[in-house]
């Protein structure tokens, strides 16, 4: 087990406390899931908690599951350079829930939120300028 991790679980479980959904570790990174209203804090308390020092969002993706009613498993990827380590945090949602937007705790959310919007068609509520970045406007899908 990695050297934060032990002591970590805990923490995020103490620092999430209803938010939380599910916890565990897999091959050296943590895997964190949570509600959907709980995105911006989650990853302000990951950011800005000193034991934590998650500062550099990676990435942030979608797995489309059609067939369930909650289609979307957004994806967070974060790294801590302090502890070397990474850190995946999930939520689910529908096709017309919005997420909050990301952008207010991690600025180079911008770009990535508007993928996910202009190619799955999730929104975010206060971004900045959510446009199509990849498809034409004209574009059906």
């Amino acid at each position: 087990v990695h050297a934060f991790m032990k002591p970590g679980l805990e923490l995020l479980s103490n620092l999430l406390g209803p938010d939380l959904l599910n916890l565990n570790h897999h091959h050296n990174t943590i895997f964190v899931q949570i509600y959907p209203a709980s995105i911006v804090r989650a990853l302000t308390i990951f950011r800005d908690h000193p034991e934590c020092s998650f500062r550099q969002l990676i990435d942030i993706t979608a797995v489309d599951y059609p067939e369930y009613k909650s289609r979307f498993k957004i994806v967070y990827h974060l790294l801590s350079h302090i502890h070397n380590q990474r850190l995946a945090l999930t939520t689910l949602i529908d096709e017309v829930t919005p997420l909050q937007s990301a952008t207010s705790v991690f600025e180079c959310a911008n770009w990535i939120e508007r993928e996910l919007w202009d190619l799955f068609g999730i929104t975010f509520h206060d971004h900045p300028d959510l446009r199509r970045i990849l498809t034409d406007y004209g574009f059906g899908g």
